[in-house]
């Protein structure tokens, strides 16, 4: 952001800067939901989560990340435009392996989880957004954290049914 802010001071130029939380939705590549669908499919009885489960992270569906990034297009004209994009609220990622099993239509799945508060190397087990910014422009996500975990997991679900 800092070469991008100079570029823009010594050349006239603008920019937009959109920083988003985890993504989700169809079309999935990667991430947690993905990851419990696969596994899922591997062995429908037993789903093992990274970390303790308590990770704690706004989610925010794709469809509303496609709409936040053309209104800041559109209405933010500054020199340098950057802002913090994310759905109203976080998902913990216990509560996100219990939509994913929901979404599978499985029952009785023994949720195993581990004993450290992060995922993986470098996972950040806990964040926020400030959304005071693009809030100003009049945005914000149309699905909760929590909805669009529950529209994901069955669009990710299905997805992955098909291949």
């Amino acid at each position: 952001e800092a070469y991008i802010a100079a570029f823009c001071r010594q050349c006239g130029a603008k920019a937009w800067i959109i920083r988003f939380p985890n993504v989700i939705g169809s079309r999935a590549t990667h991430g947690v939901i993905l990851d419990f669908v696969r596994k899922l499919k591997k062995n429908p009885r037993r789903l093992e989560v990274l970390g303790n489960g308590r990770q704690c992270k706004p989610y925010l569906h794709v469809d509303d990340l496609v709409r936040a990034m053309l209104l800041v297009w559109r209405r933010a004209g500054g020199e340098l435009n950057c802002f913090n994009v994310a759905g109203r609220g976080r998902s913990r990622v216990a509560g996100i392996a219990a939509e994913t099993i929901k979404a599978a239509g499985l029952e009785g799945v023994n949720l195993r989880f581990g004993k450290e508060n992060r995922g993986w190397k470098g996972d950040v087990p806990q964040f926020d957004y400030n959304l005071k910014k693009i809030s100003r422009l009049g945005w914000r996500a149309g699905l909760a954290s929590g909805a669009a975990v529950k529209k994901a997991a069955k669009q990710i679900w299905e997805q992955e049914g098909r291949k």
